[in-house]
C-alpha cells in the first residue's frame, strides 16, 4: 500500500464526515441527500489529496520483522472484525466479551444518526441532558446506513479497512518494532503462562489492557484517529525535524490543507488524540521559542486547527470539565498496594526503557550535547513522557481508565525511539532477549483475548429487534421510553431515546445520574406521582419486557388500566401514556 493510497482513503473519510455533519447541522438531521453529498466531496478531496500526496523518494524493502508483525496485524483484525457482530441462527453475537457494552453505544447513535435524530441531539440515554460525545465514526457508520449500507458489513468492513490503514501508518511511524508493541502491549502478566500453561488475556484485568482489542476494537472512533494522528506525526517529523523513522524512507510532509483537515477530523472521531496532537504542538511552539520560523509555523498550524475545530469542541463537550479532569495520583494504582510493582507488572520492560531514553535526551537537551539524530527523539520522547507523566497524576475522565486513550499516543510517540536510540544499537543477544520480555507477554494476552472470543456472546434476539423495530418505526424521533436501564436493551439497539440508560455509559460521560434514577424508579414502580415523574423525565411511552418485569418486581403497573396498549409481543409491550386504555 502506497502513502498517497493511505492519505486518501483518510482524507476521504474525514472530509465527507465533516461535510455531511455540517449540513446536516444546518439542516437539523442527516439524510440521503447530505450522506452522498457528504461522500462525494470527500471522493473528490481525497483524489485531490491522493495527486497532491508525494511518496517517499527511497522506500524501505519489507524485512522479516515486518513480515511478521503485519501477519499478526492480519490475523488479529480479521479475528477481530470479520466477528465483531454477527448472527448465530436467532442470536445477535459480539465476538469480544469486553466490547459489550461499547458495541451496543456505538449502534445506539449510528442508529439514531441515520434516522434522521436532530443535530444536535438530546442524550439518547439521559433524559435532562444533551449529547456529550464525539460521534465521528458512528456519524460515518450512519452516512453509510443512509444510503443502504448493511449493519453488519459496514461494521466489519470499516474495521478491516481501518486496521490496514493503522498498520501502514504504524510501520510508516516506527518500523517493525512499533507495530509489535502496538499489537503485543503489555507488561508482565502474561508470563504466568510458564506457571499455568493456559492461553489466556492475563493482561485485561490490569490497568494498562492489550491496546489492540481493548482500545482499536471498542473504541471505534480510532479506527480514523490512530492511522490519521499518526500520519501527522510522521508529516510534522518530515517537516520540522528532518527524520524519517525506522519505516518511511524519506517521504515528504502532507500538504498544509491535508494536516489541518486530518487534525480537525479527530477531533470528530476521538477527542483525546487531538489533545494530545495539540499539547505536541503547543511543547514545540515553546520549547524552540527562540527559532522564530519555526514557531510561527507551528503556532500558525496549531491555531488554525483550533479555530477549526473549537465550535465542534464546543458542541461535543460544552466546553465542561467537572469530573473530567482531577487530581488522581497514581493513575489506578490502589492505596495500599505496591507503586513499583504496579507499574511494573502493567508495563514491564518498556517503562524502564522509555524513561531512561527520556532523562536521556532530557540531560542532552539541557547540556546542550544533543546529538543531530537526537533532536527528532527528543521532540517526540520528551513531551511524551510528560504527557505520560501527567496522565499518572490527574484523571482526565470521570474513569481513570479512559486515561489510556492519552496514554496510548505517549507510548507510540516514544516507541520508534526506544528502538533506534536504545536497543537497536545493543548486541543481538541482548537485542533478542530484550524483545522478548517486551512482546511476549503482550503476545500471550492476544492470543488468549482472541481465542476467549470464539463463541461470541450473546447481546440480543434477531427476531425481537425485527418484530420491535416495526412496532416502533412509525413513532416519531420526538419519542421518549421509559424502560430498564440495560446496555443492550432492544430500544438501545434500534436507536431509540431512553429516559436512563446503563450506569456505565453514563458514568463515563461525566453525568449525575442519582436523581434521574429516583425519577424512573418512581414511574416504573408506579409509586404515587409516577405521571408527574414521567412528565419531568419527557416519557411519553413505557416499555414493558422481561428485563423491566424482573427489575421493578413490585411495580404496581397502574398504566395498563390507564394508558392505551400499542403494541405488544413476545418481546413485551408498549404503552402510550396519553393515550386512553
Amino acid at each position: 500500500m502506497t502513502q498517497r493510497l493511505v492519505v486518501a482513503m483518510l482524507v476521504f473519510v474525514g472530509a465527507s464526515t465533516l461535510t455531511s455533519f455540517a449540513l446536516a447541522l444546518r439542516k437539523g438531521a442527516l439524510s440521503l441527500e447530505l450522506a452522498w453529498i457528504g461522500l462525494g466531496i470527500g471522493a473528490l478531496a481525497s483524489v485531490v489529496a491522493g495527486w497532491q500526496a508525494r511518496e517517499a523518494t527511497a522506500r524501505r524493502a519489507l524485512s522479516p520483522w515486518d513480515w511478521a508483525g503485519l501477519t499478526a496485524f492480519a490475523l488479529f483484525a480479521l479475528r477481530s472484525f470479520c466477528w465483531l457482530l454477527y448472527w448465530d441462527k436467532d442470536v445477535v453475537r459480539i465476538g469480544a466479551p469486553n466490547n459489550l457494552g461499547d458495541i451496543c453505544r456505538h449502534l445506539l447513535y449510528a442508529r439514531m444518526f441515520a434516522d434522521g435524530e436532530p443535530v444536535w441531539p438530546d442524550h439518547p440515554l439521559h433524559a435532562w441532558e444533551m449529547l456529550r460525545y464525539y460521534p465521528g465514526a458512528d456519524f460515518f457508520q450512519a452516512m453509510l446506513l443512509s444510503v443502504g449500507a448493511d449493519e453488519l458489513r459496514a461494521l466489519a468492513w470499516c474495521g478491516l479497512a481501518g486496521s490496514v490503514l493503522a498498520a501502514f501508518a504504524l510501520r510508516r511511524w516506527g518500523g517493525a518494532f512499533t507495530l509489535l508493541a502496538f499489537l503485543f502491549a503489555g507488561g508482565l502478566a502474561g508470563f504466568e503462562i510458564f506457571a499455568t500453561g493456559v492461553v489466556k488475556d492475563y493482561q485485561m484485568p490490569l490497568a494498562w489492557k492489550p491496546l489492540a482489542t481493548a482500545i482499536f476494537v471498542t473504541q471505534r472512533g480510532f479506527l480514523f484517529a490512530l492511522p490519521a494522528g499518526l500520519m501527522l506525526l510522521i508529516s510534522w517529523r518530515a517537516r520540522w525535524f528532518g527524520g524519517a523513522g525506522e519505516g518511511g524512507g524519506d517521504a515528504p510532509p502532507l500538504p498544509r490543507w491535508v494536516e489541518w483537515l486530518l487534525l480537525v477530523a479527530t477531533a470528530f472521531f476521538q477527542l483525546y488524540a487531538f489533545l494530545f496532537l495539540m499539547g505536541l504542538l503547543v511543547g514545540w511552539g515553546l520549547i524552540r521559542g527562540a527559532d522564530r520560523t519555526f514557531s510561527r509555523d507551528v503556532f500558525l498550524t496549531l491555531a488554525l486547527a483550533l479555530a477549526l475545530a473549537a465550535p465542534l469542541i464546543a458542541l461535543m463537550t460544552n466546553f465542561g470539565a467537572g469530573r473530567f479532569f482531577r487530581w488522581r495520583p497514581g493513575w489506578m494504582w490502589e492505596p495500599g498496594g505496591n507503586v513499583p510493582w504496579f507499574w511494573v507488572l502493567n508495563f514491564g520492560l518498556s517503562l524502564p526503557l522509555a524513561a531512561w531514553l527520556w532523562l536521556r535526551l532530557g540531560w542532552r537537551s539541557l547540556a546542550r550535547s544533543a546529538r543531530r539524530e537526537d533532536s527528532a527523539a527528543a521532540a517526540f520522547v520528551l513531551p511524551a513522557g510528560c504527557a505520560f507523566g501527567m496522565c499518572a497524576l490527574f484523571a482526565f475522565a470521570p474513569w481513570e481508565w479512559d486515561n489510556t486513550k492519552l496514554m496510548i499516543w505517549a507510548y507510540l510517540a516514544a516507541a520508534p525511539y526506544v528502538w533506534s536510540a536504545l536497543i537497536r544499537d545493543w548486541p543481538v543477544a541482548l537485542r533478542v532477549l530484550v524483545c522478548f520480555g517486551i512482546f511476549a507477554s503482550g503476545a500471550v494476552s492476544l492470543l488468549g483475548g482472541l481465542r476467549s472470543a470464539e463463541k461470541g456472546v450473546e447481546i440480543a434476539r434477531r427476531s425481537e429487534l425485527d418484530f420491535l423495530r416495526v412496532e416502533v418505526a412509525d413513532l416519531p424521533r420526538s419519542v421518549r421510553f421509559a424502560c430498564a436501564p440495560a446496555y443492550n436493551h432492544p430500544l438501545v439497539l434500534l436507536g431509540r431515546r431512553i429516559a436512563m440508560g446503563y450506569d456505565g455509559h453514563l458514568y463515563g460521560y461525566g453525568l449525575e445520574y442519582a436523581d434521574l434514577r429516583r425519577e424512573v424508579e418512581t414511574l416504573m414502580l408506579g409509586g404515587r406521582g409516577w405521571r408527574k415523574a414521567a412528565a419531568r423525565l419527557g416519557v411519553t411511552h413505557i416499555y414493558w419486557g422481561p428485563r423491566e418485569a424482573k427489575r421493578y418486581a413490585k411495580s404496581n403497573r397502574p398504566w395498563e388500566q390507564d394508558c392505551g396498549e400499542i403494541a405488544n409481543g413476545d418481546w413485551g409491550r408498549i404503552f402510550a401514556l396519553e393515550r386512553q386504555p
